[in-house]
């Protein structure tokens, strides 16, 4: 997921996330998983990818919104361990 969006557009971070809101496919993981990668570009081309899966519950919409909201709330959190690696 970040790769692609980095090749799009030149800013040192990218936080992605899909998953499954309501109803899985069969045999897909359960309603309410979220996969979450956090990409951030250090000096030169070296990248740094972090990634969570997180089970949220809820109706589609609320797991949407709270997907959206830990997305971002990881942001500084992983921008920090990036700094560090």
């Amino acid at each position: 997921m970040p790769n692609r969006s980095r090749s799009r557009n030149r800013r040192s971070r990218s936080p992605k996330y899909a998953g499954v809101a309501d109803s899985p496919p069969d045999g897909g993981p359960p309603a309410g998983t979220q996969c979450f990668a956090w990409s951030y570009k250090r000096g030169g081309d070296q990248v740094t990818t972090f990634s969570e899966t997180k089970k949220f519950e809820g109706e589609r919409n609320e797991i949407r919104s709270a997907a959206a909201r830990y997305a971002l709330s990881r942001i500084a959190h992983y921008f920090e361990k990036s700094t560090i690696s």
